[in-house]
């Protein structure tokens, strides 16, 4: 049994959508809520719209990075650094247009704590949670990311490497 809080980061980009992404972010908000006394969330968004994105995320707790929108994994990779400052003991990638409950977190973290490297969701209307997986078909030291991870990767080994995700000769 493991003692005291877990360490937990959720981070998530947003662009537009300020309706949508107002709802989501206070759906993630919530959970914060509803896990706080076994987990420690941090909420991480990365953003791209200067003060408009910037007063939406922080409005709701979030701590906040900005980052061009293109390409989109590097814009992950600036809230990915951010998450990596408090050495969490696990990192969800959640898109602002993923609907989850609390349920999602706590499962997930079972499975970890049962020896699985990574875990993800595979309902096609959800993003997975922080999968890379190395492909047979990318250059050494290449990984890649996808929301349809299984079906690319199967049940593979997953790796992260250097807190960074999709093509690492472009992390930054």
């Amino acid at each position: 049994m493991r003692m005291g809080k877990r360490r937990v980061t959720l981070i998530t980009a947003v662009w537009k959508r300020h309706d949508l992404t107002d709802l989501v972010l206070n759906r993630f908000r919530n959970i914060k809520a509803e896990l706080a006394d076994m987990i420690n969330l941090e909420l991480i968004a990365v953003g791209s719209e200067d003060a408009k994105s910037q007063q939406l995320c922080e409005n709701h707790g979030f701590a906040y990075v900005e980052h061009d929108n293109m390409p989109l994994n590097r814009k992950y990779n600036a809230a990915s650094r951010l998450a990596q400052e408090s050495n969490p003991d696990a990192v969800y990638r959640i898109d602002s247009d993923d609907w989850i409950t609390s349920d999602a977190i706590t499962n997930s973290l079972t499975k970890i704590d049962e020896g699985y490297l990574a875990v993800g969701l595979l309902d096609l209307y959800w993003t997975c949670i922080f999968w890379i997986c190395p492909r047979s078909d990318l250059a050494v030291g290449q990984v890649m990311v996808s929301s349809t991870i299984q079906r690319e990767c199967g049940h593979g080994e997953t790796v992260v490497r250097q807190w960074a995700l999709g093509d690492v000769s472009v992390a930054n």
